[in-house]
């Protein structure tokens, strides 16, 4: 009986580590995501101001997106 139920734990247990070898890989990529958005999105806001100085409504948006990138990538 014991010995059932250990091999039965042992299978399960294994079968639970596989699965947190790509939550791992999900962990370490999401920052790096939030970083690679906040930067794109930084881009386009400079690139908007520098076209054109009269445009806040464009440039709020930008920094909406900015912030937003951040907070998932986090």
């Amino acid at each position: 009986m014991w010995t059932r139920c250990r091999h039965a734990l042992v299978t399960r247990w294994f079968g639970l580590e596989r699965g947190l070898v790509v939550l791992e890989i999900i962990v370490g990529i999401a920052p790096l995501l939030g970083l690679v958005g906040t930067i794109v999105g930084m881009m386009s806001a400079f690139s908007d101001v520098g076209q054109s100085l009269n445009n806040a409504a464009k440039l709020a948006k930008d920094i909406a997106t900015i912030l937003n990138a951040t907070l998932l990538g986090s």
